[in-house]
Parts: C-alpha cells; structure tokens; sequence
C-alpha cells in the first residue's frame, strides 16, 4: 500500500511538473507571437493612418500566431498607438478572423 501511494505520488508530481513546462513554452511562444506581430503588422494597424493592405509578411505572422493569445497581450498603452478594430480587420483580410467573443484589449470582436 505504501508503494502505490509513493507511486501516485511521484506521477502526480511528475504530471504536475510537466505541465508547468507546457504552460511556460505557451506563455514564451505567446510572447514571441506578440513580438512577431508587433515587428510584422503595426504599421497596418496604427492609429491616425490611412488603411493599407497588410504585406505577405504580417499575413504569414498572422498565420502562425495564436491571435487571442496575442490580444490578450492588447494593453490601453497599446490602444494608444494601435487601432484594435483595425487590426482585427488586417487579421481577417488575411484569411485569420479572430473567433466571435475574443477580448482583444477593450474591443469584444463581434
């Protein structure tokens, strides 16, 4: 009996473990597709500029990001700068539309 519990023990801590790696490479993957699109698609989105349409570059950043990750990351000093609508449109002229709900900084994406 005290074998299993130890046994139990050691796969819940190894399960426990295993996801925190998970979890951190998502987080880390997160921010580099943050970083990616910051780089890539900010001068399609900026505020105070006259729409134009994104470059096949942002639109393969766009491709192989995790987008509502990366909204989730949409601070109001980023909506200083960033047109959050416009971005959601940029995302969406590039075949990648951000599923209906997503909090994307203070925009809900209809």
């Amino acid at each position: 009996m005290a074998q299993l519990i130890k046994t139990c023990f050691l796969l819940l801590a190894f399960t426990i473990i295993t996801a925190s790696l998970f979890a951190d490479n998502a987080s880390a993957d997160c921010d580099n597709d943050w970083t990616q699109l910051s780089d890539k698609c900010t001068a399609f989105a900026k505020k105070g500029i006259e729409p134009t349409l994104p470059s096949d570059d942002c639109c393969q950043t766009i491709a192989q990001a995790d987008l509502v990750c990366a909204c989730s990351k949409v601070t109001p000093d980023t909506e200083n700068n960033i047109s959050v609508p416009l971005a959601i449109m940029v995302a969406s002229f590039c075949g990648h539309s951000l599923p209906h709900g997503t909090h994307c900084g203070s925009v809900v994406v209809p």
